[in-house]
């Protein structure tokens, strides 16, 4: 289950002293790390410190900024800062200047008492409206506060600011250290600058290996996840450090199957490991050690392991606890214990899988030039894929007359613009969220086929002319057991071909002078659109509907919901279809377990079917699900018959909405009988 994984410590720890001058009793040594905790964001709203708006800015600093707690730099209080627009920040409040050209640390042409986020050339500058801006912020509580100077973007000095442009920022911990966190950069320029620390003197100072030609990464975008911290610790470095990182065993395993025990350490420690005892834990039990030799981990350097020896999982609807560590390095013990130890929860089932519906969920809006892209793909896939579902969420960039508030919400946590969209939801490693661009569709789409399911869904609707009300009835079937969570029902009701006038349907078209393109020449907007697959409602709240499926269903658990949704006029009910979806919530972390869809819904009128008993699917495999009108009337019995008019069951009424698991009954034709004031019997089948 992505983004389920648990890792103790995400910090890659490198330990590499960049000081050169004269011994020091105490000095900063740093450490990388990979993703700031979630706290911290890339764009968060703060107060301006500097700006170019309204004017362009070189080699600035700002006034004097208070620092909101009591810090110790280098050993003394500091009060205030000044911020440059070269990438640092500097406690001597008496500084002069701002100091473009970098170079090596200790030095004493360098700004002093100063912090190095990424020390270069850059300038601020704006582009169609588009300021360059540093701000600061301060978040958490005390003693715990984190103190925030971010630089959200700055141009490379004598670069166009439309395609040059890098942010990054330090934070100021409360509780003592700092880090300097590297967010993104696009450009095209040659970046090259120092990250790294210099005291009061000039004397004293520590700065990354490959400073000051350190390069930043141009990447854009980049995860939150993927985003360099260096971590700054004022203290001496140990000989013998080993972090644990991150692991490879999955969340949810299938009984009897043979778990490689994978993952990495860092090794941060000053001394180059040769020796370790490699050692996993599951529950508690006997620890599993491997002692594995012919090592050469440089200081900085990455341990990526397989431990020899797998684990067989067993304990069916059960978490399990591992606990993996190293010791015994180059005989030493590891001197650092708070970040020795990977744990995670891995939790087992039968390896049983439903039929699996994958669901897209493309945001797209009129105004949205780049957008016929992904209404082409769309379709295109739907044809491709039997079990594909989607819909376009009017979302995303901008809005327009088919945008809903729902929409809205779901686009604002997921979509990373338009067009973009999520598969099943899943928040895929090194993404910056669930949302991703058109190009990758349908490689996810492969992938979530390829992954069980372990819950069927039944989903029937009609509609009643007179009234126009949709009544939708959805069963729920667990096969298997799915890692335990807060799992919601979610319903959509989607309208097919919308048109409409004016700019709120009108598509905007930058395909129109492209030959190559179907769009070619139809108009830059395309009036009277063809909107397609078009979210207009849910029956369920944005993040589905919660309380009705327990945490931790097994195969033991049926469910019925039922919806009664009534169609506006102004939506054409022959174009009409409803999808809906069991999945995850948790806050992000919204993964679809699976989905199902129903279109080109009758009227009841003319679907006897579909009129006061109601039996789906048809046919089943595992189960069948029965809705049928009481209108008040007292049910007196329900009967399941074979097709020789045998009595296979009596089932107890339970309100309107009742399930029967197919259990030890052979595959054949069934009916279902339910007598009351009147007596219906429907047909159905299992295969």
């Amino acid at each position: 289950m992505n983004r389920f994984t648990s890792v103790v410590s995400n910090l890659l720890l490198i330990l590499i002293s960049g000081f050169t001058g004269t011994a020091f009793s105490q000095s900063y040594y740093y450490q990388l790390a990979y993703g700031p905790e979630t706290a911290y964001y890339w764009g968060t709203t703060g107060t301006t410190v500097l700006s170019s708006s309204p004017v362009f800015q070189n080699d600035v600093l700002s006034s004097p900024v208070a620092l909101p707690f009591t810090w110790n730099f280098y050993g003394a209080v500091v009060t205030h800062y000044l911020v440059s627009d070269n990438g640092y920040i500097t406690f001597d409040t008496t500084a002069p200047s701002s100091i473009a050209a970098n170079t090596t640390l200790p030095n004493l042409a360098a700004p002093r008492s100063a912090i190095f986020a990424f020390w270069d050339n850059f300038a601020l500058d704006s582009y169609s409206g588009v300021h360059d801006v540093i701000v600061r912020w301060t978040y958490g509580s005390a003693p715990n506060r984190v103190h925030v100077i971010q630089w959200q973007s700055v141009t490379p000095y004598g670069n166009s600011p439309s395609s040059n442009y890098v942010a990054m920022a330090i934070r100021i911990f409360e509780s003592g250290d700092f880090d300097v966190v590297h967010n993104l950069a696009k450009s095209i320029a040659t970046l090259s600058g120092t990250v790294g620390v210099q005291d009061a003197a000039g004397a004293d100072g520590t700065m990354e290996v490959s400073s000051p030609g350190h390069t930043f990464p141009t990447v854009f975008p980049v995860a939150q996840t993927d985003m360099r911290v260096y971590k700054f610790i004022y203290g001496t470095a140990p000989a013998y450090d080993l972090a644990g990182i991150e692991h490879g065993i999955p969340d949810l395993v299938a009984t009897g199957t043979s778990v490689n025990v994978t993952g990495s350490f860092l090794s941060y420690g000053t001394d180059t490991v040769q020796t370790l005892n490699l050692v996993y834990q599951v529950d508690g039990g006997t620890p599993v050690i491997e002692t594995v030799s012919g090592l050469s981990i440089p200081v900085n350097g990455t341990y990526n392991f397989t431990h020899g020896t797998p684990w067989i999982a067993s304990a069916v609807d059960s978490f399990h606890t591992f606990k993996i560590w190293t010791d015994n390095i180059n005989g030493n013990a590891d001197q650092v214990n708070s970040n020795d130890t990977i744990f995670h929860q891995a939790f087992v089932n039968l390896g049983i899988s439903a039929t699996r519906h994958v669901l897209l969920e493309e945001f797209s809006t009129a105004p949205c030039g780049w957008c016929p892209r992904g209404h082409l793909l769309l379709d295109s896939l739907l044809g491709a894929f039997p079990n594909l579902l989607g819909f376009t969420h009017h979302s995303g960039y901008l809005s327009d007359d088919m945008t809903i508030p729902e929409s809205v919400t779901i686009a604002d946590q997921f979509a990373l613009g338009a067009p973009s969209g999520t598969v099943d939801r899943v928040w895929w490693d090194g993404e910056l969220q669930a949302g991703v661009g058109t190009g990758k569709w349908l490689g996810h789409i492969q992938e979530r086929f390829a992954t069980p399911s372990p819950v069927e869904l039944a989903l029937s609707a009609s509609w009643d002319a007179s009234s126009r009300d949709l009544d939708i009835s959805l069963g729920i079937d667990f096969i298997d057991y799915p890692y335990p969570g807060d799992i919601r029902i979610s319903v959509f009701v989607i309208e097919d071909h919308v048109t409409g006038t004016g700019s709120g349907y009108d598509q905007t078209n930058y395909y129109n002078t492209d030959p190559t393109h179907p769009y070619y020449n139809l108009g830059n907007p395309i009036t009277g659109y063809d909107h397609r697959h078009v979210v207009r409602d849910m029956t369920t709240p944005t993040w589905g509907e919660s309380g009705i499926i327990i945490s931790n269903p097994g195969p033991a658990d049926l469910y019925n919901r039922s919806y009664t949704y009534n169609i506006p006029q102004s939506f054409k009910e022959t174009d009409i279809s409803v999808i809906a979806a069991v999945s995850y919530y948790d806050g992000d972390l919204t993964e679809v377990l699976n989905a199902a869809g129903v279109s080109q819904i009758t009227g009841k009128a003319a679907n006897a079917e579909n009129g006061a008993l109601v039996v789906y699917p048809n046919p089943a495999s595992d189960a069948v699900f029965i809705r049928f009108a009481d209108d008040g009337n007292s049910i007196q019995k329900i009967l399941l018959r074979d097709a020789f008019g045998k009595i296979n069951c009596e089932i107890p009424s339970n309100g309107n909405e009742i399930a029967i698991r197919r259990n030890e009954l052979p595959a054949g034709i069934y009916f279902i009988e339910v007598t009351g004031n009147e007596r219906l019997i429907r047909k159905f089948v299992f295969e």
